[in-house]
């Protein structure tokens, strides 16, 4: 549980492909990432978003291999619900999908 007197948990993931990287309202960075390693690799990807981070738009390309911290929130639009990452941090772990 997080909430009054407890953090939201911070979350990690390595080895994640780089679908497409977008930046948004001039300042924001909106990322769509896969697992790309295991048993889910090729499976679904997921929505995060890096707020204020557009500047890290012009280093990464489709392909790349990512490690995350985020937390995890529940995205409404438009009647819809889906699950998006808020990045605390990235990391390139490659240059190209290994």
């Amino acid at each position: 549980p997080h909430g009054i007197g407890n953090p939201t948990p911070v979350l990690g993931a390595r080895d994640l492909e780089l679908l497409s990287a977008r930046v948004f309202a001039t300042r924001h960075l909106s990322l769509r990432v896969r697992q790309s390693s295991g048993p889910s690799a090729s499976g679904p990807s997921a929505e995060a978003v890096f707020w204020g981070r557009a500047d890290l738009a012009e280093r990464l390309a489709p392909g790349m291999t990512l490690a995350l911290a985020f937390t995890a929130e529940k995205n409404e639009f438009r009647g819809e619900s889906q699950l998006r990452l808020v990045v605390r941090d990235l990391k390139i772990q490659s240059k190209h999908r290994t």
